[in-house]
C-alpha cells in the first residue's frame, strides 16, 4: 500500500522524542492511566510520542511533553470509545464528553477515582499556562468540543447501524479525526498565532482542510482492519465500498487516489499563496510547513506503529461498566 501513497514532504522527528516518551510514561503512571502491563506494552509498541515528535519536529520540550501526554490520554480514551459499549451509546458518550468539557472550562471538577479526569485536569492547567493567548485557548476548546461532537455522531451511527454517505463522512471525519485539535496545536508549538487575515483566507482554510483530510484518510487506510474487527464503518475505505458497491481492495485504491489528489492540491495552493505582509508571511510559511509535517508524520508513524500492523480478529465489545 505504501508504494502507492504519494506524500512528498520531508520526514522529520523531533530530537526530544525519546525524552518526551519517558516523561509521558512517568506522567501516565502518576495519574493512574497505566493500570496494567498491557497498557505499558501499548505505550512501547504503539509509540504515541513518536507521532507527536513527527507532527511537531521543532517543538520545544515543554510543549512536546504536553502534547505527548495529551495524545496518549486521547488515544486511550478513544480506545475506550471504540472497543467498549460506550462507543455505541451516544447519550452516555455525550454525558462523558460534557463532563470533560466542563473540566476543561473549569465548570466541573474531576470525578472522584476517575483517572481520565485527574489527568485531564493536569492537561488543562498546562494548556492554560502555555497558551499563546486567551483567543487561542478558546479556539482549542472549540476544536476539542467539535472532536467530541464528531465522536457522538459516530456513536449514533453505530447504534442505528447507519453507514454515512461519502459526502457526509468527508465533512464529519475532519471533526472526528481530532486533527482540527492538532492544527490548533501548531500555533501553540510555534508560540505564534496566525494573523487574522491569514486565518480567514480561503486558501489557508483549504490547506488546513486538506491536511486534515490527508492525515485522516491515511489513518483510515492503515486502521481499516482494526475498525472492521470492532464493527466500525467510520473509515473512508468502508464508506467508499458501501456507496459504490465495490470490494475493499478497490475501495482502498480509490481512497489512495483521493489522498494523492489532495496532496497535489495542497502543493498547488501552497505554491500560489498570496502575501500577507513581510512579518506575517514568516508566520504563515512556518504554519504551512507544519501542515506538511502533520501529513508526512502521520504516514510515517502509521507505517511504524504496532497499532495498525498486528492482526485483528472480529470480536465483541467489552461492557463499558467493567
Amino acid at each position: 500500500m505504501e508504494e502507492m501513497i504519494r506524500c512528498p514532504f520531508v520526514s522529520a522527528l523531533n530530537p526530544g522524542t525519546d525524552a518526551a516518551h519517558r516523561h509521558t510514561q512517568e506522567w501516565a503512571t502518576k495519574h493512574g492511566l497505566i493500570r496494567n502491563a498491557n497498557i505499558e506494552h501499548q505505550m512501547a509498541t504503539e509509540q504515541f510520542t513518536w507521532l507527536v515528535g513527527r507532527f511537531y519536529p521543532r517543538a520545544q520540550p515543554p510543549e512536546l511533553e504536553l502534547i505527548s501526554d495529551f495524545t496518549s490520554w486521547l488515544f486511550w480514551h478513544d480506545d475506550v470509545c471504540d472497543e467498549t459499549t460506550l462507543g455505541e451509546e451516544p447519550g452516555a458518550l455525550a454525558r462523558q464528553f460534557d463532563w470533560l468539557l466542563g473540566i476543561l472550562t473549569r465548570r466541573k471538577p474531576a470525578r472522584p477515582g476517575d483517572a481520565f479526569d485527574r489527568a485531564f485536569v493536569d492537561l488543562r492547567d498546562r494548556f492554560e499556562r502555555f497558551a499563546p493567548s486567551h483567543a487561542w485557548l478558546a479556539r482549542f476548546v472549540v476544536a476539542l468540543q467539535q472532536y467530541f461532537d464528531g465522536c457522538v455522531w459516530e456513536a449514533r451511527n453505530r447504534k442505528s447501524g447507519a453507514v454515512p454517505s461519502v459526502e457526509t463522512f468527508t465533512v464529519m471525519r475532519r471533526f472526528a479525526s481530532a486533527m482540527y485539535v492538532y492544527l490548533e496545536l501548531v500555533e501553540l508549538v510555534a508560540r505564534a498565532e496566525l494573523p487574522l487575515v491569514a486565518r480567514g483566507n480561503p486558501d489557508v482554510i483549504r490547506l488546513r482542510d486538506i491536511a486534515n483530510n490527508v492525515a485522516a484518510w491515511h489513518n483510515d487506510l492503515f486502521s481499516l482492519d482494526k475498525e472492521l474487527a470492532y464493527g466500525d464503518v467510520h473509515n473512508v475505505v468502508a464508506v467508499l465500498a458501501k456507496e459504490n458497491g465495490i470490494g475493499l481492495a478497490e475501495a482502498k485504491r480509490a481512497a489512495t487516489a483521493l489522498c494523492n489528489a489532495e496532496v497535489a492540491a495542497f502543493e498547488a495552493i501552497a505554491a500560489g499563496l498570496r502575501s500577507f505582509g513581510a512579518d506575517q508571511d514568516l508566520v504563515v510559511a512556518a504554519y504551512v510547513e507544519n501542515l506538511k509535517a502533520l501529513m508526512r508524520g502521520n504516514l510515517d508513524w502509521s507505517l511504524a506503529t504496532d497499532r495498525y500492523q498486528r492482526v485483528y480478529e472480529p470480536q465483541a465489545k467489552a461492557d463499558y461498566a467493567t
